[in-house]
């Protein structure tokens, strides 16, 4: 996704999968999250668009029925209520410092396993829990305030 279209909000850059399509499973909108989204996209991406340039968001809003699909096991994701997005942008390490010190975050997870890494950064208007972790293997998550 290039910056420029980043900064424009399309619920499409959120709402696409690859395995929901390659699986065939709905992962059609509920209107009511909309504002969450907005919320999520105005508070984390573009700032983080802003400061990294281009981004690529491997995971947005999440149908529950595709939320079983990718294997999670958590029925109350974030992504299935439009509060999460994993991020790929540059190096990952400054990408999770940068939200850690500068971003109303809810949640960052830094996550590297099966060979792939991303951060996972949620963002809720009330009750922010303001939790940096790490996992390497997608099981076991410790507390993580920033990489040297």
């Amino acid at each position: 996704m290039s910056k420029q279209a980043q900064l424009i909000f399309h619920v499409e850059d959120y709402a696409h999968s690859d395995t929901a399509v390659k699986l065939g499973v709905d992962n059609a909108v509920p209107e009511g999250l909309v504002q969450s989204l907005l919320y999520l996209h105005h508070e984390i991406v573009v700032p983080v668009v802003g400061k990294f340039g281009n981004v690529t968001i491997t995971s947005g809003y999440r149908s529950p029925m595709l939320n079983a699909a990718v294997g999670s096991r958590n029925n109350a994701s974030q992504h299935t209520k439009w509060q999460a997005v994993d991020i790929v942008a540059g190096d990952l390490k400054w990408l999770f410092n940068f939200i850690v010190s500068s971003l109303p975050f809810d949640q960052v997870i830094y996550e590297s396993y099966g060979g792939a890494r991303w951060v996972h950064v949620s963002c809720v208007v009330e009750n922010r829990r303001a939790m940096a972790m790490r996992t390497d293997d997608g099981k076991k998550f410790t507390p993580q305030e920033a990489f040297a």
